[in-house]
């Protein structure tokens, strides 16, 4: 079997997302693994939690944060992810839509990732 890594590698422009959304630092990791894709079991294993701490801590999320769900999650801080990126690369410099450059996938840039690490 696996062992399941002790830290995260995590872009750091999710990372400022994560952070502006007024989460403690627990909060934040957790919100950060559900946004890479960790599921309840595989956080219980990383984070050396119970299911049922595991699951306070989403319940308190999700009330912090005004979501529903996991995908409500993930799709908040992806959203908040695309304004962080969007503020980094400054406002557009046209006044027509057709004209402004378009954010896509592609077209951002790779950062270095920084480490999430599980205590």
């Amino acid at each position: 079997m696996d062992k399941e890594p002790s830290h995260l590698t995590v872009d750091p422009r999710i990372s400022a997302a994560v952070q502006e959304l007024g989460l403690t630092a627990r909060q934040r990791e957790i919100t950060t693994a559900i946004a890479l894709g960790y599921d309840t079991t595989r956080l219980v294993k990383c984070l050396h939690l119970s299911s049922s701490t595991v699951r306070t801590h989403f319940r308190n999320i999700f009330i912090t944060l005004g979501v529903q769900s996991r995908v409500e999650l993930v799709s908040l801080v992806l959203t908040t992810t695309l304004a962080v990126i969007d503020r980094a690369h400054g406002p557009a410099t046209s006044d027509h839509p057709a004209d402004s450059p378009q954010l896509s996938v592609a077209a951002v840039e790779p950062l270095p990732t920084e480490t999430l690490r599980f205590n």
